[in-house]
This record gives structure tokens, C-alpha cells and sequence, in this order.
């Protein structure tokens, strides 16, 4: 007899009905990998993941928690079964309270025949739900090391161990769990890609509406020659410059809109356009901020606010009147190298209190003086050691200034850039020159 069977006695039918119940459940386990990982919408490969766990296991329900960043609580996130849609609506757990919450705090697997004699178990949830929880499988969903959740199933349904789950149910369950952590994991990548990719499209559409509004050049002016340079940084901020252009007088505008993106972007066209309507019908820089001031507070969005500076020049003789909310200075350097930091107070912000007054500055310029327009981008820029540029510096280049006031700009930007070295421009860098030049007869 023992010819007739040299490695054994062959298995009995018991045995190979357990084999093939348990290659059966293997092959769906493999199978349902094929279909979590062909998936990256998270909320669908969760449900398929979770319906399998249930189906495959033979148990009355099954649910999944992830970890929630920052706070490391269980959040449910699929649960199916009589209860499903009462838990994953209310329930979030803490690391280690309950069963799940041990599983959590240990990164251990948990084979339980009686819940209610285990001291780890919870009862609230079946008080509150009706469910009867019996047997519990529950494990730790891991991937490259760390803990991103915990998935369990409830009550086996059948079994010589009347209704216990076994260490054959263990191992079944976690070839299971390893397909979902990373197909998991791959969702949450594409997630990520996907809002990456969303960022950049609002950012692009941001620069698209920034440059829409701001001038596409400067005016030639007789007396005056104006140049302007806008460089958006990473973030895209609500940096602006205008200007207003009538045979007698020129304005110039910039400012600074609180915020990044297109929120900035966005009311950085609207008061553009304001500003302009108003200029049409008013030539007084004071009332032009005031006007737009309290249209900005009527429709006063999230807590944004802009500085801003309006110079308006009397192309007659080159004078100029100008008021400022909270920008920066206006700089002047004279013909003769002085360097004049006009109205340096500042002023309040446009859209943060109503009817307020913007008192108007004046003066003049001759032949051979420029004037200097900047934003935030310039003086602030940090270096590797986050120290900014600094007011010193842009005064340096200013009163060394000479020649056209594009070189003036082109030496600032250039300035800027090489005082950051290899750190991201985080804010705008906008600035506008102003020369006068002869006046020819």
C-alpha cells in the first residue's frame, strides 16, 4: 500500500474541498487587484475593495478607515453592510480606542472570536447602530512602512469554527489589504497630479488675466519718456500698473493687491477697470482713491485690500500731484543726483474703511530727473538667508542712475534677481520709471 503512495496517503475530500475553497479565494483576491489597480478613483476602488472583502471573506459586513493627516484619527471611509451608510457618515476613531484603534496604535492584526469579551472592543457604535458585532478580523493598512489605515470585516457567516474567523482568513484578507494599500497609495498620486495640474491651469489663467489689464505699452508722451517692467513670480499676486492718457495730463497707477492667484488676479482687472471709469470723470488723485476706496469696501470680498499710488502730471509744465494708500514711497532723483522719498506715511489701504481721505502731495519735474514707481517684489525679495533687498539698495541704484529710465528698470530687476540667487521669486516684481526729457521746439 505504501508503493501505491510513496509521498502519502492522498488528501482526503474534506481537504481538497478546503483547497479549493481556498484557491477560490485566492484567485478573487488576485483578480480584485486587477481591478482596484485599474482604477485611480479612490471612492470607487474603496467600495470594489470593501464589497470584495466582505464577499470573500464570508462575513455579515465589512468596513475601511484611513488616517487623517495631522490628526491621525480613523476616518471611515467605506462600510458595507446593514449599517454602512450610518458609520461612514458619523464615525471617525482615535488611535487606540476599540479594536480599530489598537490595530492603528500597534500596526498588529487582530483575529477576535467574541468582541464583547475582548477589553479592547467598543460597544458604543453597536448601541447606537443596532449591529451585533460577533467575530472580528481586523488589520493595518501599510504602505512603504507607514500607516495610512485600517480595513476590518465583521461576523463570519460560516466555517467549522461556527461563524470565528481563522488564521487562513488572516492571510487571505491580508494579501488583500497589501493590493489595496498601494492601489491606495497610487490614487492619492493621481489625486495629487490631478490638483497639481488644476494649480497650474488657475495660475496660468491668473497671468492670462493680469496681462489682459495691463498695458501693452507706454504712452509717448512730449516731455516725458515712461517705461514699465511686470515680472510674475511663482505665485501670482495682484500686482498692477496703468496709465491714464489725455492730451493735457498723464496718470500713472500702481499697487498691490493683497492675496495670490486668481482671486488676486481677478480683482486686480476689476479695480483696474474701476480706476479707470472713475479717471474719466474725476482729475483729482485724492477723490480717485476715495471713490474706489468705497466702492471696494460695498463689495468688500474675503478681507482683499490694494495699495495703491495715482500720480497725475500737468503735461504743461511737468508737475504733479499725487496721493498714496499704504503703497510704497515715491522716489525722485533730481538731476543732480539727489534722491527725494516723497510722502513716505503711506496712507490706509483701499477697501478696508469707507470714506476715508487721501490727501494729495505735489511737485515737479525737470530736465534730467526720474522718478521711480515699485512694488512689494522689490524691496522685499529675500535672499538664501531670507534677508530682503531692502529700500538701501534700490536708493543705490537710483542715484547712480543715468541714461534712459528702461536701464534704470532693467538695472533694478537685474538688481533684485542676483541679490534672491537661486531662491523663487514668491511676489511680483513690478516697477514703473518716469524721465523728463527735453521737450523738443
Amino acid at each position: 500500500m505504501a508503493d501505491m503512495y510513496p509521498d502519502g496517503p492522498p488528501p482526503s475530500a474534506d481537504e481538497v474541498a478546503r483547497l479549493s475553497r481556498r484557491l477560490a479565494r485566492l484567485t478573487c483576491v488576485l483578480n480584485v487587484g486587477t481591478v482596484i489597480n485599474s482604477t485611480l478613483d479612490l471612492d470607487h476602488l474603496l467600495e470594489v475593495a470593501m464589497f470584495t472583502a466582505r464577499d470573500v471573506m464570508n462575513a455579515e459586513a465589512s468596513s475601511l478607515m484611513l488616517t487623517e493627516e495631522g490628526t491621525g484619527d480613523l476616518v471611515f471611509e467605506t462600510a458595507v453592510g446593514a449599517v454602512g451608510r450610518q458609520v461612514k457618515e458619523k464615525y471617525r476613531v482615535r488611535k487606540g480606542v476599540g479594536i480599530a484603534g489598537w490595530v492603528a496604535e500597534n500596526e498588529q492584526p487582530l483575529l477576535i472570536e467574541d468582541a464583547y469579551q475582548d477589553p479592547r472592543f467598543n460597544p458604543d457604535f453597536d448601541r447606537e447602530t443596532g449591529f451585533r458585532t460577533r467575530s472580528v478580523l481586523c488589520i493595518p493598512l501599510r504602505f512603504k512602512e507607514k500607516l495610512i489605515g485600517v480595513a476590518a470585516v465583521f461576523n463570519k457567516l460560516d466555517g467549522d469554527a461556527a461563524g470565528v474567523f481563522d488564521e487562513e482568513d488572516l492571510e487571505i484578507f491580508e494579501h488583500l489589504c497589501d493590493q489595496l494599500a498601494v492601489a491606495i497609495e497610487n490614487a492619492r498620486l493621481h489625486a495629487t497630479l490631478l490638483n497639481k495640474q488644476r494649480l497650474e491651469h488657475d495660475l496660468d489663467l491668473a497671468m492670462t488675466i493680469q496681462k489682459s489689464f495691463l498695458p501693452q505699452e507706454c504712452p509717448l508722451v512730449p516731455g516725458l519718456r515712461v517705461a514699465a517692467r511686470n515680472e510674475p513670480a511663482l505665485n501670482i499676486g495682484g500686482d498692477i500698473y496703468d496709465f491714464h492718457y489725455s492730451p493735457d495730463h498723464l496718470a500713472v497707477v500702481i499697487g498691490d493687491v493683497s492675496g495670490k492667484g486668481i482671486s488676486a488676479a481677478l480683482y486686480m482687472a476689476r479695480l483696474i477697470s474701476d480706476l479707470r471709469h472713475i479717471a474719466s470723470t474725476c482729475d483729482e488723485p485724492g477723490e480717485i482713491l476715495a471713490r474706489t476706496n468705497n466702492l471696494l469696501v460695498q463689495r468688500s470680498t474675503a478681507g482683499m485690500f490694494v495699495t495703491l499710488l495715482y500720480v497725475l502730471f500737468d503735461l504743461g509744465d511737468r508737475s504733479f500731484r499725487f496721493a498714496n494708500a499704504g503703497h510704497h514711497p515715491l522716489l525722485c532723483r533730481r538731476a543732480d543726483g539727489r534722491l527725494e522719498s516723497l510722502n513716505t506715511s503711506g496712507g490706509t489701504p483701499l477697501g478696508i474703511l469707507s470714506n476715508m481721505a487721501f490727501p494729495e502731495s505735489a511737485g515737479r519735474l525737470e530736465d534730467g530727473d526720474m522718478m521711480l514707481l515699485f512694488t512689494d517684489g522689490v524691496v522685499e525679495a529675500p535672499d538664501a538667508d531670507d534677508v530682503q533687498f531692502g529700500y538701501e539698495k534700490l536708493h543705490r541704484i537710483l542715484t547712480r542712475a543715468s541714461g534712459s529710465p528702461e536701464i534704470l528698470l532693467e538695472r533694478v530687476v537685474d538688481a533684485v534677481h542676483a541679490h534672491a540667487g537661486s531662491e523663487k521669486m514668491l511676489d511680483d516684481i513690478t516697477a514703473v520709471a518716469v524721465a523728463a526729457t527735453p521737450v523738443e521746439s
